[in-house]
């Protein structure tokens, strides 16, 4: 069976179509084609609606290119940060953010608060994790 060219290496940002959703991961590994499925990538990612990381292997012509990062909060937005039971936590101000990578899923927020004793803190929250503060 003749080698497959892939389009993309490990690391590298792609996007695929899961039923209405377009995802958005990094390529683990490289699947030559066999005799069951087509030539491929497995691919770790997030699903944004239910926040769990996934691995799944897609077929190459599925894969394209993936976008650049999209950030739904800017550096100065006022957050709070709300755990799985709706319940609030720290509110701050956005003062940096990183975008996605192989070790990131999903965007991250450093948010400066200040903490019950009146101190200034920082800390890392996930962009699932944080809500706009009205």
């Amino acid at each position: 069976m003749a080698k497959t060219s892939f389009a993309f290496k490990v690391d590298d940002r792609v996007q695929f179509r899961d039923g209405r959703n377009t995802r958005t991961g990094f390529v683990v590994e490289r699947h030559e084609a066999d005799d069951d499925r087509p030539a491929g990538y497995s691919i770790r990612f997030k699903i944004i609606e239910t926040n769990q990381n996934r691995l799944a292997r897609i077929a190459a012509s599925d894969v394209v290119a993936g976008k650049a990062d999209v950030f739904a909060f800017d550096i100065g937005d006022a957050v709070t940060v709300v755990d799985g039971n709706g319940d609030k936590g720290q509110s701050g101000k956005i003062v940096e953010r990183l975008g996605l990578s192989p070790d990131r899923l999903e965007p991250q927020y450093g948010l400066l608060f200040k903490t019950k004793d009146g101190r200034s803190d920082m800390a890392w929250w996930g962009e699932s994790i944080l809500a706009a503060t009205a």
